[in-house]
């Protein structure tokens, strides 16, 4: 796992540059795929591990009334998802003390249910 370093820009500027590519190239792939298992505007996103909210970005684009939270552990790429998604939520978190290396999307619509978090790396 990276650990973005302040005095390293470089590193954290390449992380941000493919995590938008990796949303842009995967999300109209999974898109359809939510909305034909129930997923709509009314539900509650738990993206884990949400890196820069690339993804984030663009599934509240599609879905405008769903509450959205990320989680992630790194302070530097939260401080980006938080300028790209005004008005959701974020969560500093340490993934092995809270969730011990899940890496998942929880999705409530209804009922639970848990999507692989294909874009995280």
């Amino acid at each position: 796992m990276l650990n973005y370093d302040r005095s390293n820009h470089d590193l954290l500027e390449r992380e941000i540059k493919r995590l938008r590519l990796q949303a842009r190239l995967l999300f109209p792939l999974e898109a359809p795929f939510l909305k034909s298992h129930g997923v709509s505007d009314s539900c509650s996103l738990w993206d884990i591990g949400c890196g820069d909210g690339s993804w984030l970005h663009l599934f509240r684009s599609a879905f405008p009334n769903s509450a959205t939270t990320g989680l992630d552990r790194s302070p530097e790429i939260l401080a980006c998802a938080r300028k790209q998604n005004p008005g959701a939520r974020f969560l500093l978190v340490d993934e092995k003390k809270h969730f011990r290396s899940l890496a998942c999307r929880r999705l409530q619509c209804g009922a639970s249910a848990f999507f692989p978090a294909a874009h995280v790396a």
